[in-house]
């Protein structure tokens, strides 16, 4: 199932589907180099976005390679585990009663420039950050109340109104992409009432790929990859997932 006007759209903007297929990276393995990133779970990282439900979504898809919780409660439950800091555009435009249509919309009566080809990340990403901090300085004299805009996201009825659950039960059922995959557990979530630290155990995905650069999920033991800045024999040295595997303490 996708959207046919979508698909069109992103190929007239230069997307070389067939491309992807044979030599994009594997979603499964984007999910793991993502975890160790250092962007995911860590609450000083900010998320700026525009309309970004869609976008979460599909990243919370390769990061927990399980299916999308039933209830936007879930969601969020999900979604501010693994992003702790996030701010949306076309939230904030609610606040904003000049600023209306879609982010070319916005950034030009804002007088942001668009750097680069519509449609492409790099442009697309760049102009959403450039619009983001112009509407910041325009409207909120660069303060903005995240009591009222953190973690929200337009045109989801609950946003902002879940808050972590003491334990989150993942959906488990099959990958509506087609991938076969075990289920296994998301992120767990705690949180106490004399603290807002919450306790987090990444459990990595099952299936790896042993050459990156071979399209579709392949099994294999393990990803091993010298990490330069670890020290000689020690297990992050080889492996940087290592901190996520099963039975590992959990992540603070």
């Amino acid at each position: 199932m996708y959207a046919p006007d979508s698909i069109e759209l992103l190929q007239a903007s230069g997307l070389n589907f067939k491309r992807h297929e044979e030599q994009g990276i594997d979603p499964e393995y984007f999910g793991e180099l993502l975890i160790s990133s250092g962007l995911v779970l860590l609450e000083d990282v900010k998320w700026i976005s525009f309309h970004s439900g869609y976008d979460f979504g599909y990243i919370l898809k390769m990061v927990t390679l399980v299916n999308m919780p039933v209830t936007e409660n879930e969601f969020f439950d999900l979604l501010k585990t693994w992003f702790p800091c996030i701010y949306d555009i076309k939230f904030l435009m609610r606040s904003c009663k000049s600023l209306r249509g879609g982010l070319n919309e916005v950034a030009k009566d804002l007088n942001v420039v668009r750097k680069g080809k519509e449609h492409q990340a790099g442009s697309d990403s760049l102009l959403t950050a450039d619009t983001f901090f112009s509407l910041r300085a325009q409207y909120f004299d660069n303060e903005l109340d995240d009591g009222k805009f953190l973690g929200q996201i337009y045109g989801l009825a609950s946003s902002g109104q879940a808050q972590f659950s003491r334990e989150m039960t993942p959906s488990l059922a099959d990958d509506p992409l087609g991938f076969p995959i075990d289920p296994i557990p998301t992120p767990q979530a705690t949180v106490t009432p004399s603290s807002s630290l919450v306790r987090r155990q990444v459990l990595p995905p099952r299936h790896h790929l042993s050459n990156p650069q071979e399209p579709g999920p392949r099994a294999s033991s393990a990803v091993s990859i010298k990490n330069p800045n670890a020290p000689n024999g020690s297990d992050g040295a080889t492996n940087p997932f290592a901190p996520y595997r099963a039975g590992s303490p959990a992540v603070r």
